[in-house]
């Protein structure tokens, strides 16, 4: 009898092609999803002002946390972070 041996997955290369655009709802910087021109999809531009990212970047091997970092830099994490989450006027939760 032949010994199966489990044939080991090489780790795949990940490409994200990824833009930062302003929310239509809140009007705060959004990344998401573009092509590599910085297009935004069809059916996500109902959700962001313009079609076009301000910035844009294609990042190769890495997760998309690490490319979404990297994108943002610094700065704009750091600006993100000191701001509080935008509250919706006349909706609230209660504890029921």
């Amino acid at each position: 009898m032949k010994k199966q041996t489990k044939k080991t997955q090489k780790p795949v290369a990940r490409r994200w092609s990824i833009g930062i655009f302003t929310s239509k709802d809140t009007g705060e910087p959004v990344v998401m999803y573009c092509s590599i021109k910085g297009v935004i999809a069809p059916y996500l531009a109902k959700k962001v002002t313009s079609k076009k990212a301000s910035l844009q970047g294609v990042y190769k091997n890495m997760s998309y946390a690490e490319a979404r970092a990297k994108l943002l830099g610094p700065k704009l994490i750091r600006a993100a972070a000191k701001q509080p989450a935008a509250k919706k006027e006349g909706v609230s939760r209660k504890a029921a």
